[in-house]
């Protein structure tokens, strides 16, 4: 418990260290799985799996052209299954291609980095994730389970809303009507979500599609069964896919897909927090004083003061 809040306490302290906002990870990849991906995909940016990559029919990577250079596609652990193909940049696994696991490319290189680890990307997610749930929120929602429309008409450039999970269940549409915010962020509740297959999104084309980040901050379990847009954040989350198209970045714990679907590229683009955390947060000693608890409290209560500013570079 201790070593957990020592860890967000210097994720809060490199808050007030830096200057400008940085990139949030969910910027350069597409897909993220911090565990295992079970399943058949076509991923049109990068990706990376932070366990095991399980392909049970075949498979692309890396559909963007800019990606030739770059790892398309990195693997922590082991390579199962045949159908592994990188259209356009490297592959880069640190386990094994187990036998008679393949990867093919098109342009680029399959090798071997023991070096590749999940840890550092997956504090970084998760100090996000907490960052943009602390957010407060400043748009409402009407409607009822004919469609709900998310709303915001104030004078910032990011609309933030609050809502349970349970709201994709008892409604069969949303849409938005965001003024002049540029991004936005919902931050989801509650243990599990469905997307029902009478669910969809009214009125919203693919102009907005990458401003739009679904922040689920302590869901386990996400169930598609309808086309999804905007990125979604949801590092602690089992994500159950029927076969339908994601319209951006997806960050799970553990994916699983029963057929194929594609994700596309339409990635959030808005600036993440200003979090750093070091590689070296693995091993933090223990407290041992009161003082320590004390400087922690008072860095907690300094942040939500300054979470107002922090809104402003979201």
């Amino acid at each position: 418990m201790f070593k957990h809040a020592v860890r967000q306490i210097v994720a809060i302290v490199s808050i007030f260290l830096c200057s400008a906002a940085l990139a949030l990870p969910i910027s350069n990849y597409n897909l993220v799985v911090l565990n295992d991906f079970s399943g058949s995909v076509h991923v049109q940016g990068s990706t990376f799996i932070g366990g095991n990559l399980n392909i049970t029919g075949a498979s692309d990577f890396g559909y963007d052209p800019n990606l030739v250079g770059s790892a398309a596609l990195s693997v922590v652990n082991d390579v199962f299954g045949n159908g592994v193909k990188v259209l356009n940049g490297d592959a880069a696994y640190g386990g094994d291609l187990t036998n008679p696991a393949t990867i093919a490319t098109n342009n680029g290189t399959v090798y071997q980095d023991k070096t590749l680890a999940a840890a550092q990307l997956t504090a970084e997610l998760e100090a996000a994730s907490i960052h943009y749930d602390d957010l407060t929120a400043n748009g409402d929602i009407t409607g009822d389970m004919n469609g709900r429309t998310f709303t915001y008409s104030g004078s910032e450039q990011v609309a933030v809303f609050d809502i349970n999970a349970s709201l994709f269940q008892q409604s069969n549409g949303m849409q938005f009507d965001l003024g002049v915010a540029e991004k936005v962020i919902i931050n989801v509740s509650g243990k599990s979500a469905n997307i029902h297959n009478a669910f969809n999104f009214r009125g919203t084309n693919n102009s907005i599609y990458d401003s739009i980040l679904w922040n689920f901050i302590d869901t386990t379990e996400i169930n598609f069964n309808n086309k999804f847009i905007g990125s979604v954040l949801a590092t602690k989350a089992d994500i159950f896919n029927g076969g339908f198209d994601m319209d951006g970045a997806v960050i799970a714990r553990n994916y699983f897909n029963q057929n194929l679907n594609e994700i596309h590229n339409y990635i959030y683009q808005g600036d993440g927090p200003i979090i750093e955390i070091p590689s070296s947060s693995v091993e933090v000693p223990e407290p041992q004083t009161l003082a320590m608890l004390l400087l922690g409290s008072l860095l907690v209560s300094l942040f939500r003061f300054r979470k107002r500013r922090c809104l402003s570079l979201s």
